[in-house]
């Protein structure tokens, strides 16, 4: 026993080490590092570097490969090194940085500077080495020349592993894939992670200005600079990590990544120059199993790059007991069909805004986005009202009564009479026993919140002054009370998938399988029509892979199911609301709650963007997180502004500290009469300048000076929002201090 534990604590160790040395040499464990300190917004916007760039050059050994009207692709046979010419400036991408550049680096970095293909493998004692593509004297690829591109059969020297990469031109780009049938196993090693063209576009310290877009949040840019010491790149898992893999209280992480903000978008780009060059790239296939890496100048090199990694096989941690365990490989790899699209963009569209008016083409062309906004002049408030919860009794837990059905009423009615004529209401823990004490699939009414014939009474009300009433649900996971364990989602070490709360009186909730949630919403289409406007928290955010026996669900059939249960409630709802979703739930949303509004903030994200809002403004209502979770509400209604995005907050009749030993212990200010002055300020305040473009569409966004933001709509109506502390004047017009003003557009 004692020998087995020593073996075990060995894989850790060689597992660890050989990552943290592969991934970060010379540098410390890789650590999620965020901004120390009060943190605002308008720290995160820049001013654009307006230096001008050269155009690279082509090689001697660069040969045409295909052309167009618009672009011509290039590859040098001998390193596999490809280029793209793009003939409306001349410029060049290329998918390896300059012998110049790379001299003075590592040469296990010189190789992954110049390599089409990287691949980190797993041995068979479970150390993860890595391999570049080598040259010279490893065997050469094979390649075949086609009439839109080449392809080419490569050899991962270290890793003793074969497959094929296409390159294909496109009008508006190039397209990158690496067919899973392709790949061949020449020995006992298997692949865990394969970058694609990993230096393509990829930036030496502050030689150009530019940056990297992340879809971190909202948002986020890596501007050029000169190399600082960071602990980490940036690492983000497409629609988050697979808990049935990866469990959610892992203390001890496997994979030495950062914890960000979920992606929820399958993309990234990079832009060199200011409104010269950029590209989108567009994970098209194969994003169940990719990761976005963005690496700032200092963390692993000088350069600045970035690069999707797609996952073939993971290791976890296997339990053999209390104490004991080791470190296992999936016994069965993902099926990974990976595919890059590669859109690039120049002149005024080389920037993040051109990137999102593209992926939003994209969106709308596959019928993902549909215009979803009512025609009111002025825009919706949310609220969220807690009606009950449970809480700690002398005997047993006891039902705690927050909120009633006609308090709501009296809301309602006040805040009409405030001249807010546009309501979105959710009752949140309405059912017999409150937030955490209910079954997930009730929709019964506590009697201690009201009555049924109250709840439609107040449906009809909100109903006839064009208003919406929703009931809010999660359907997800829940406590070991709310549900049937025999419904869970099971993990990969044979137990089901559990999350650790650090919650008073409930601390353990447990996820479902599809199969159970596809249940719960089938059951929507027989409630009645006072309760068919209803609100999903993550079930549009959460996408875990099923290892239950005999009936295993990949992540990528996960994804498919997901989009059949989120069709069904589209289809059972009269109006549905979905809590920031994954891009495919856009399609199925009516309404989208809790958006970001910044990005993670890590050292090395110079601005935040509103990339997500950008590509719903016009189509979808966005809703903020709760205001009254906010410390810095002049901010916060300036960002709304900025960001297209409404004000919502959670309410409560009662005083909010009676949740002290709740499991909402988090919620410390929501007493609506507290609350009431504020809501009604910050609405008319947001409202005078958002009414003007609602339901318009975002075509410009720039920062005219530090904290100075400069956003324009399709109705021709722009809006500058001053977050600094000094008046700025644009155009003999003063934009006061902390202000925002509609000015005519440029």
């Amino acid at each position: 026993m004692a020998k087995k534990i020593i073996v075990t604590v060995l894989a850790v160790i060689l597992f660890t080490a050989s990552i943290i040395i592969t991934q970060a040499e010379n540098q410390e464990t890789i650590k999620n590092v965020p901004v120390e300190g009060n943190i605002t917004y308008t720290s995160y916007m820049k001013k654009e570097d307006t230096r001008p760039i050269k155009n690279p050059e082509l090689g001697i050994n660069d040969k045409l490969v295909a052309e167009n009207g618009n672009l011509a692709l290039y590859l040098d046979k001998d390193q596999l090194i490809v280029k793209v010419l793009d003939k409306s400036n001349g410029y060049i991408w290329s998918s390896a940085a300059s012998n110049e550049q790379l001299k003075g680096i590592s040469l296990d970095w010189q190789r992954f500077g110049k390599s089409l293909l990287t691949m980190d493998f797993i041995m068979p004692n479970g150390t993860v080495k890595r391999s570049p593509l080598k040259h010279g004297s490893a065997k050469a690829p094979q390649i075949t020349m086609m009439p839109d591109g080449f392809k080419a059969r490569v050899n991962f020297f270290e890793a003793q592993i074969n497959l094929d990469i296409v390159v294909k031109l496109l009008d508006d780009g190039i397209d990158v894939e690496i067919p899973d049938e392709s790949i061949e196993y020449l020995g006992d090693n298997v692949i865990s992670r394969l970058y694609v063209m990993p230096f393509f576009g990829a930036s030496y310290s502050d030689d150009i200005p530019g940056y990297i877009f992340v879809p971190d949040g909202s948002g986020a840019l890596i501007r050029y600079s000169k190399p600082k010491e960071y602990k980490s790149s940036f690492v983000g898992r497409i629609y988050g990590d697979d808990y049935s893999i990866k469990r959610p209280d892992d203390e001890q992480s496997l994979v030495p990544v950062v914890d960000v903000q979920q992606l929820s978008l399958p993309i990234f780009g990079i832009a060199h120059g200011f409104n010269r060059n950029a590209f989108l790239a567009i994970v098209e296939s194969g994003e169940d199993y990719c990761e976005i890496e963005a690496s700032p100048a200092g963390a692993l090199t000088n350069f600045f790059w970035a690069s999707p990694r797609f996952v073939y096989n993971d290791l976890y941690w296997q339990p053999m007991g209390t104490s004991e365990g080791f470190v296992a490989v999936q016994s069965k790899r993902n099926v990974v069909n990976a595919k890059v699209v590669y859109k690039l963009l120049n002149k005024d569209n080389a920037n993040y805004m051109g990137m999102a008016k593209k992926y939003k083409e994209i969106l709308k062309s596959e019928g993902l986005l549909t215009k979803k906004i009512d025609d009111k002049k002025n825009i919706p408030l949310k609220i969220d009202a807690i009606m009950a919860e449970q809480a700690k009794g002398l005997i047993g837990n006891k039902t705690m009564t927050m909120t009633k059905l006609s308090d709501t009423q009296r809301w309602i009615d006040e805040l009409s009479s405030s001249g807010i004529d546009n309501l979105v209401v959710s009752l949140v823990g309405f059912e017999k026993k409150g937030v955490s004490g209910h079954r997930l699939d009730s929709f019964g009414i506590d009697k201690s919140v009201g009555s049924d014939r109250e709840l439609k009474e107040l449906y009809d009300n909100l109903h006839e002054r064009g208003n919406i009433l929703a009931l809010q649900k999660e359907i997800m996971f829940g406590y070991n009370h709310q549900l049937n364990k025999n419904n869970a989602l099971f993990h990969i070490d044979g137990g089901i998938v559990t999350k650790n709360e650090d919650k008073p009186l409930y601390d353990e909730s447990i996820y479902l399988n599809a199969k159970q949630v596809s249940a719960y919403v089938n059951y929507f289409k027989n409630l009645p029509y006072y309760k068919k406007n209803i609100g999903l928290d993550s079930i549009g955010n959460i996408l875990f892979s099923d290892y239950k026996k005999n009936k295993n669900l990949s992540r990528e059939q996960t994804e498919g199911k997901m989009k059949e249960i989120l069709s069904m409630a589209e289809n059972n709802t009269n109006k549905l609301a979905l809590e920031v979703p994954n891009v495919y739930g856009y399609k199925y949303a009516d309404m989208v709650y809790n958006m970001p509004l910044a990005s993670s903030h890590f050292t090395y994200e110079s601005d935040s963007v509103p990339f997500l809002q950008i590509l719903l403004s016009g189509y979808v209502e966005c809703f903020s997180p709760y205001v009254n979770f906010s410390t810095n509400t002049v901010d916060d209604l300036l960002t709304f502004i900025d960001y297209n995005t409404y004000p919502s907050y959670v309410l409560t009749e009662d005083y909010s500290n009676k949740f002290a030993d709740t499991n909402l212990n988090y919620i410390y200010s929501s007493r609506y009469d507290d609350w009431k002055s504020y809501i009604v300020r910050n609405h008319k305040y947001v409202n005078d300048i958002l009414s003007a473009v609602k339901g318009k569409e975002m075509v410009a966004r720039k920062v005219l000076d530090d904290g100075i933001s400069y956003v324009e709509y399709d109705n021709g109506k722009s809006i500058i929002i001053n977050y600094t502390n000094s008046d700025y004047k644009y155009k003999n017009i003063v934009i006061d201090k902390k202000s925002a003003k509609i000015v005519k557009g440029e």
